[in-house]
């Protein structure tokens, strides 16, 4: 059963880092050329290594001529990867146990509408949708479902330490932030707190004493998201979204109860897309120009960043919604991976490419992962830890 639980765990200050910085890790997935595209004739324009670890991308250039460039990333993943490949050359099980340990980490998607990031995500959303979640996941499950597995599987399996699992889901669409599990249209508000950052007042954060809770609490999210149908996609979602699973890790540790809260967000952007190609009208021309406004927005934080100049230029994080709420995954102190999708098809070579940049640039941002804990006890912990030094030079 899902018993609404209502609040946030407070977070602390941090203890070491993994490896005292983390820069942030970058995926990228190809998927096969479409039914549309096969029919037409299409040749694949993307092209990726046999070490997995680069992609060459073909083009015509201003005269007609066929060039090449590559791009190296973490790991590259061709058009016959499973969603079990993405699951394990992503490294997400790693992020997933930092969690567990008391870190943020943060898995978001981008890249071109159509280009299977909602896919790898999420896996199909109408079997989301449908289906009731018993036994063993279908292949097609997604990073989200997949995760949910991994974490209910490991901490069943940690003796001597007590988790609650919480999780919210929120929406940002045309610029407002709304409740997915909420199912109405009260358009919430950011706000900044020194010791939270970013987050929202009033959304729903739900314990799941199970797996089949959480589940259905993505099952509800996304029926309740907004998708619309263009040239490009059918089913395009037309908002972004974060699915975030809180986790709160209680141990005794010498006499005293310590208490660390981990989190992971998923977040699946919308697609990045041009008005001529996807043949907007009326309504979605506006829900258009809010996805290009924002993540030409979260752009500009990627490229500032990037250039390492965080220290002494300003980064444009409160310029939109989006990238207020992920402030923390890039530049702070989560742990961060990004699945950059792309399309094959040579008439999105354009798009592609844009997105491999895109994708070149956050590469270079580099993270301060800290365990977020109670204040009180990591002070606490720090006095331990200094007596038993002096107790051993003694």
């Amino acid at each position: 059963m899902v018993h609404p639980h209502g609040g946030q765990p407070r977070a602390g200050g941090g203890e070491a880092a993994i490896g005292g910085s983390s820069a942030v890790k970058v995926v990228v997935r190809v998927r096969p050329l479409n039914q549309n595209e096969l029919a037409r004739g299409e040749q694949n324009s993307v092209e990726v290594t046999e070490d997995q670890r680069a992609l060459r991308v073909h083009y015509p250039d201003s005269n007609g001529h066929f060039q090449m460039r590559e791009f190296a990333f973490n790991a590259c993943l061709a058009t016959d990867a499973t969603q079990a490949d993405v699951m394990t050359k992503c490294g997400v099980p790693r992020l997933l146990d930092s969690a567990l340990k008391g870190y943020s980490s943060t898995i978001f998607a981008y890249g071109q509408t159509g280009s299977g990031k909602t896919f790898s995500m999420s896996g199909r959303e109408e079997v989301i949708s449908e289906r009731e979640y018993r036994g063993a996941s279908p292949d097609t499950d997604g990073i989200i479902s997949r995760s949910l597995a991994h974490i209910y599987q490991t901490i069943n399996r940690i003796p001597g330490v007590t988790h609650v699992v919480k999780c919210d889901y929120l929406e940002i669409y045309n610029e407002q932030i709304y409740d997915l599990l909420a199912g109405n249209d009260v358009q919430l508000h950011e706000r900044w707190e020194p010791q939270r950052g970013f987050h929202v007042p009033g959304l729903q954060t739900i314990e799941c004493e199970r797996l089949d809770d959480a589940r259905e609490i993505i099952r509800q999210g996304m029926l309740n998201r907004a998708v619309g149908s263009h040239e490009l996609n059918k089913d395009s979602s037309r908002s972004h979204s974060i699915f975030t699973v809180h986790i709160e890790s209680i141990a005794e540790v010498g006499g005293q109860e310590l208490v660390k809260h981990g989190k992971i967000a998923f977040v699946d952007l919308a697609g990045s897309e041009r008005l001529k190609d996807s043949k907007s009208e009326g309504g979605m021309v506006k829900e258009t120009a809010n996805i290009n406004r924002s993540l030409f927005m979260l752009g500009k934080v990627i490229a500032t960043l990037a250039e390492g100049k965080a220290g002494t230029t300003h980064v444009p994080y409160r310029d939109s919604k989006l990238t207020k709420l992920l402030m923390d995954s890039l530049g702070g102190s989560s742990l961060a991976l990004m699945v950059a999708c792309c399309s094959p098809s040579p008439l999105h070579v354009e798009e592609t490419m844009s997105t491999l940049h895109y994708a070149t640039r956050a590469r270079n941002i580099i993270n301060r992962p800290t365990v977020a804990q109670d204040p009180q006890q990591q002070l606490i912990s720090r006095l331990k830890d200094e007596c038993e030094t002096l107790r051993k030079e003694n």
